[in-house]
């Protein structure tokens, strides 16, 4: 099942965080990681709907699976680099399951 990395994020600290973007990048398709979105500010302005964001950048990252995702998240490659964002942003980041239907709603 896929597995989903989601940050919403205000950049703090715009140096560092372009530095960390190339080398976060590489290390996201190194484990097999495809990015889904990327909307904010200089890049694909997202649509607002509902509500005031918190914070202006959404990056979602999709996974084959939970395992991949840690892979990933856990690695010595992206721990190298991570608190080049943690630094550099203000926000939050989840990782997220991909939604299943239990067996009977599959079936209404």
């Amino acid at each position: 099942m896929s597995y989903y990395f989601l940050a919403h994020y205000t950049v703090k600290n715009g140096e560092t965080w372009q530095r960390y973007v190339p080398i976060a990048l590489q290390t996201i398709l190194q484990y097999g990681g495809k990015i889904l979105v990327v909307a904010g500010p200089g890049l694909q302005e997202p649509a607002i709907v509902e509500g005031i964001p918190q914070h202006r950048v959404t990056v979602i990252l999709e996974f084959e699976s939970e395992s991949a995702y840690e892979r990933w998240y856990k690695s010595p490659e992206y721990q190298a680099v991570i608190k080049m964002r943690t630094s550099s942003t203000e926000g939050w980041v989840l990782g997220l399951p991909a939604f299943e239907p239990r067996a009977q709603e599959r079936t209404v």
